[in-house]
This record gives C-alpha cells, structure tokens and sequence, in this order.
C-alpha cells in the first residue's frame, strides 16, 4: 500500500513481466496469450529487422528510394547504417524468439529475501569479532492469480535458465526455483471475472 497526494491509501502493487522465456519451449501459442489479455512481445530475428513487408531487404529498398531522388544519399546512408546497427545487436545478444510476457493480474504479492555471510574470529583475551564478508543469495517470491495460457508459461519456466523478471520490487536476472499452479475451484478452474482461472507461485533466486 502507499499514501497518495490526498492522504489516502492505494494499491501500488503493479503487474509482474517475465522476459528472455524461450518461445520453443513454451506449451502455449503467443497470439493465445494475448487474447487471454497478456501483454506479448517477441524478440525479431535479425533477419525480420532488414526484411519490408514485400519481402526485399529494408537497406535495398532504402538504397532504390536514393536512386530514384526520394531521399538523399547522406540520409539513405544514415538509415542504413541504424538498420546494419540494429541487425547486429540482434546477432550479438542471439534474441531470436524469446518472448516477454506481463502478466494480466496487476497485484501480485511479491516478497523478497535477502542475507549477509559473516565469519566470526575469536580474539586473544578479547571478544568475538564478527566480519561481513559478502551477501546472501536474494530470494523472491511472487503469488497472485493467473489466466489459463499463463498458467501453461509458468508450468514451463523449469526448462528455462535463466530469465530476467520486472517487478516494481525487483528487476533483474533469476534461476526460477519452483513454481505452481491450480485451480481457483477443486475440480476445474472458474472464470473469474471472465479472465483468471488459476493461482500460481513462482519461487526465483537472483543471479549474482
């Protein structure tokens, strides 16, 4: 909860993303996702980032348009240039289908734990002297209620690696732990407001 201009309290809780999840590896169709009401992106390949609708390359076709006088050839140059850029980060970083999935419930409950490592020395007739010497791993918890096709991504995240979660209590790259899911109602999920059929856990450790 959190105090707003006016003094009263609100739920600030905002709704988890997963991203980096492998397409392949997923037991639902992105375009299910989506009309669940999930919020779906996917990666392009290099090759979709120098590809127009017609099929010709994005830089060919800038090129043509310079030829024939629409543009000049310093600004054709320039938009070539950011096109070879763009392909080359794709190839870099290798994104190629993975997909990032925000969640539709926009309150989950997020916990996050955290610790430090300390070695105790005893001292010559003296006390015990407690040093830091690094940090724990941080653990989060995220619990709230899910759509059916989203209850199929989170059933998947084992085979994943590593993934990067966005929360508005922790950002970053996690080794999912554990998860799970079920049903709103024994024997069959119910529709919930017409959308959330399922509870769901995910247990994650941040990677250092």
């Amino acid at each position: 909860m959190a105090l707003g201009d006016d003094n009263t309290l609100f739920d600030d809780r905002e709704p988890v993303a997963i991203s980096g999840i492998t397409e392949e590896s997923m037991a639902v169709k992105p375009d299910d996702l989506r009309e669940a009401g999930s919020a779906v992106n996917i990666a392009a390949s290099p090759d979709e980032l120098n590809q127009t609708a017609t099929g010709a390359s994005k830089t060919e076709r800038i090129q043509y348009l310079a030829d024939i006088g629409f543009y000049t050839q310093e600004r054709a140059n320039n938009r070539i240039k950011q096109i070879q850029s763009n392909v080359e980060e794709a190839e870099r970083n290798e994104i190629i289908g993975q997909v990032t999935v925000e969640f539709v419930y926009n309150q989950p409950n997020i916990s996050v734990s955290s610790s430090g490592r300390f070695k105790e020395h005893q001292t010559i007739d003296g006390p015990i002297v407690r040093q830091k010497i690094g940090q724990g791993n941080v653990e989060i918890e995220i619990e709230g209620v899910c759509t059916t096709p989203e209850a199929k991504v989170i059933d998947t995240l084992r085979f994943e690696e590593i993934v990067t979660l966005l929360s508005n209590r922790f950002s970053g790259d996690v080794q999912i732990a554990s998860t799970s899911t079920s049903p709103l109602e024994d024997g069959g999920a119910i529709n919930l407001d017409g959308q959330f059929t399922h509870t769901y856990g995910i247990s994650c450790v941040a990677v250092e």
